[in-house]
């Protein structure tokens, strides 16, 4: 990735209007931990894609960058700034997508961190339908219905993060949780092992 950073420069050197190379620029600053240098480049995509006429392209670009920007804050722990982008993502683009997906899946987080289950939820919910199918986003779902009691909802999300990862360990304590509320000691048993 830092070979890319460099050519991704030597491409902006030439023609700084590159908004192609900056957007990915930023992607592998952000997949270093470069988050300030991340930032800088998403931002400088904005300001380079202000000038484009409104479309349903450049609605796409706008929300893969909204999307870099929810990640780049949820990094620093910077939540409302994350809500705020990760909201704009759906905002722009309201179909369910893969963009979309992560903005969901990063408001659950968010959501479930604050406590707000419920709505935890239904981002989860919606993240899947989006086709964010990751083993942490059923783990948040499963979770976030186990707290809430719902354990005939949670066990099917947490055998799905299971199955997409058999070693996770949060999905695999809830289950057993889950195991333990319906009455199934030997399950639960073999999932804390």
């Amino acid at each position: 990735l830092a070979k890319a950073i460099e050519l991704y420069s030597k491409a902006l050197e030439l023609d700084a209007e590159l908004w192609q190379a900056e957007f990915q620029r930023g992607n592998a600053y952000f997949s270093l931990g470069k988050l300030a240098e991340a930032k800088a480049s998403m931002a400088r995509v904005n300001q380079l894609l202000a000038d484009y006429p409104v479309s349903d392209q450049l609605k796409q670009i706008f929300a893969r960058v909204q999307t870099t920007l929810g990640e780049i804050a949820l990094a620093e722990s910077k939540t409302d700034e994350a809500e705020k982008a990760f909201s704009r993502v759906i905002e722009l683009n309201p179909k369910p997508n893969s963009q979309n997906a992560r903005a969901h899946s990063g408001l659950a987080e968010i959501l479930y961190a604050a406590n707000k289950h419920a709505e935890a939820i239904a981002e989860a919910k919606a993240a899947i339908a989006a086709g964010d199918d990751r083993a942490a986003t059923f783990t948040l779902l499963g979770v976030a219905l186990t707290v809430t009691n719902k354990f005939d909802e949670a066990l099917p999300a947490l055998d799905e993060a299971v199955k997409r990862e058999p070693k996770n360990a949060a999905a695999l304590l809830y289950r057993a949780e889950v195991f333990i509320a319906k009455n199934k000691p030997n399950e639960a048993a073999a999932d804390l092992r």
